[in-house]
């Protein structure tokens, strides 16, 4: 991850390779962090409330919690925050925070940055 978010760094014209990075920088974040979610539901079950509980006897009911991991991921990421999943321990709320601010930071960096070199480029042009 740190090797792609360095190419978008230094990049010094906007194409859609660049485009095509930066977005899947943001969905490796994301996907990356669901599974961290899932961690702590191994570790502390019930950490994202009493819905997701995990049943390691049942494969789909894990397949299940995994797309909702990935759902509250995004959710939270995007810092949309529909609610309907919260993090109740004190780790699992700093975790989300953090991927809240960290989420929209990438976004604010990453699209200054392109920008920066897209107007950069257009006026050496």
């Amino acid at each position: 991850m740190r090797q792609v978010y360095e190419f978008l760094l230094a990049a010094k014209k906007v194409d859609t390779e660049i485009i095509y990075a930066s977005i899947i920088l943001y969905v490796i974040f994301g996907l990356c962090l669901s599974l961290v979610y899932y961690g702590t539901l191994i570790i502390s079950p019930g950490s994202l409330g009493e819905n997701l509980v995990l049943d390691f006897h049942d494969r789909a009911s894990l397949t299940v919690i995994m797309h909702d991991l990935i759902y509250f991921s995004f959710v939270t990421q995007t810092t949309l925050g529909y609610g309907d999943i919260s993090p109740v321990t004190g780790f699992t709320k700093a975790l989300a925070a953090t991927q809240a601010l960290l989420g929209q930071l990438y976004v604010a960096v990453i699209i200054a940055r392109l920008v920066g070199v897209q107007i950069a480029t257009t006026l050496k042009e």
